[in-house]
């Protein structure tokens, strides 16, 4: 049995960020003749936006878990002791975007399934996400069977035992 587990969970900045980030770096490329220094502050915004995730890690044989947040290599969260983990579950989300110009807008409508363990009747913590169920109950049934745990899924509105 593994006895340590860690997930990148997301990213720390909203993806409309990430983008801008993106176009900046790609127009930091065309001012770098002209504005070095502009260059380099957009080069070094860029890079701790792409890298900046949050993350858990778990460690069973010492009973600790820890929600970080994950910069350029170095981990910033707190441990925390639990008793037990007493199982896995996922959950539906339901996740609703907009985008808007100057002529219209729309709004785009989709699920999201995260993946949470519980440890006692208070403590829980979201650890994985997808957009494919089955990819989700595939892999949360692995992490699962090594944790030595059940895995429920609520995402259908009971609660249908996996594994």
């Amino acid at each position: 049995m593994k006895s340590s587990f860690d997930f990148a969970v997301q990213y720390y900045f909203p993806s409309r960020i990430i983008w801008t980030s993106a176009a900046v770096l790609f127009l930091a490329g065309g001012v770098v003749t002209k504005h070095f220094i502009l260059a380099v502050i957009a080069l070094i915004v860029g890079v701790l936006v792409f890298t900046t995730r949050y993350g858990v890690e778990i460690n069973l044989a010492e009973q600790l878990y820890t929600e970080y947040v994950w910069v350029l290599g170095y981990r910033s969260g707190e441990k925390i002791k639990f008793e037990n983990i007493e199982y896995l579950y996922i959950n539906k989300l339901k996740v609703t975007q907009g985008m808007s110009s100057l002529l219209n807008s729309t709004t785009i409508d989709s699920e999201e399934y995260r993946g949470y363990i519980k440890f006692n009747e208070q403590e829980k913590i979201h650890f994985i996400t997808k957009g494919n169920h089955q990819k989700l109950i595939i892999e949360l049934k692995r992490i699962a069977q090594s944790m030595g745990v059940g895995l429920f899924d609520y995402s259908s509105g009971g609660r249908e035992q996996l594994a």
